[in-house]
């Protein structure tokens, strides 16, 4: 984890949690023989979290959520939704194109 861009994206206290032996998610003491295998071990190394909130934020499954655009229907993931309205990204792109183009022509 790099300290000084996590700081300058507004991530300053998590940082000092982390660097003070906090877990930035749940405020706890990390205990560093307290995790189950090296794949947790590097983890905590890059984001700072403790096990139990490692095990939460990636529990199977979790990632795997998929919604429907109500605007085409497609199948998407949580990462490619978009609210107000939860439309998919693509329709969100091709919404603001149309808005464009109506644009362009109400200046001519």
């Amino acid at each position: 984890m790099n300290k000084d861009i996590m700081k300058a994206v507004g991530f300053g206290k998590m940082v000092e949690m982390v660097e003070h032996g906090f877990c930035p998610f749940c405020n706890e003491p990390i205990s560093k023989d307290g995790f189950k295998d090296e794949l947790s071990k590097r983890e905590y190394k890059i984001s700072g979290l403790c096990q139990k909130c490692q095990d939460e934020t990636f529990k199977e499954g979790k990632m795997d959520k998929k919604y429907l655009c109500n605007q085409c229907n497609k199948e998407v993931s949580e990462d490619e939704i978009m609210p107000p309205g939860d439309i998919c990204c693509d329709c969100v792109d091709a919404n603001q194109e149309l808005r464009e183009m109506m644009s362009e022509r109400n200046d001519i």
